[in-house]
This record gives C-alpha cells, structure tokens and sequence, in this order.
C-alpha cells in the first residue's frame, strides 16, 4: 500500500466501525466514545470531518459547557447543570475524547494501555459529572 494507500485504508476502516457501531440497535442507548489523535485542534478537526462526511452526530467536550456542536444541539445544558457543573449528552451520537498530552513521538508509542487507561479515568470524571 505505501504511504499513499495506508490513510485512506485506515480512513475506511475507521468509517466502516464508527457506522456499523451507530447503526446497532443494541448500542442505542449507550454513551459511545471516540478518543483521537493527536488530541489537537487539527485531530478535532479530522474527527469531526470523518463524522460529518458519514451523517453521524457527535458531542465535543468543551470547557465552555454551553457550546454546541454544529451537526446537531446533543450538548444541552439547564440552569441545574450550571450549578453543578456537568453535561448531558445524547447517547445517538459519539462523544469527541481528545488524547491527552499527545506529543508526536507518544503517537508511535506502543503504551496503548496507559492511554485507554487515561480515557477511561477521564469518561468515569465525565459520568460522574453528569450524575451530579
């Protein structure tokens, strides 16, 4: 494949899961997580573009809680929520996880679990902000 070949292969495996996980009637109602890298403006933007180009509605994590995204208004927020501090999100669309302290050489390292290990620490943060 050589490099010319390998992004867009990835690229459709990637759209291949991401639609197949949406279209499954067993996950609707199941908070669905799409971590990225590098964990950028320009990752996001990647991410995003993906999404978009499948129809698939996605949440971003902000800091600014009151923003939404623009394929569909998931992130809602009541005066409640200002209060406390925490989102709800609309389990039909995917939530955007940025890679933390993703620096190029971390990209091609091959410590996969202390990631998936920060993702999860950081969506349990997220869900429990949630709850309240």
């Amino acid at each position: 494949l050589g490099p010319e070949g390998a992004a867009p292969l990835a690229k459709a495996m990637l759209s291949d899961i991401l639609v197949s996980l949406s279209q499954c009637v067993l996950l609707n109602d199941t908070l669905k997580v799409l971590m990225y890298a590098p964990g950028t403006q320009s990752g996001e933007s990647q991410m995003m573009s993906i999404l978009d180009s499948l129809d698939i509605s996605y949440n971003k994590i902000e800091k600014e809680p009151s923003v939404k995204n623009k394929k569909s208004d998931q992130i809602t927020k009541t005066s409640d929520d200002e209060e406390r501090g925490y989102l709800s999100f609309d389990t039909d669309g995917w939530v955007l996880l940025p890679m933390q302290k993703a620096s190029k050489s971390d990209l091609t390292s091959s410590s996969l679990g202390s990631k998936l290990e920060d993702a999860l620490e950081r969506i349990r943060k997220l869900l429990a902000d949630m709850v309240g």
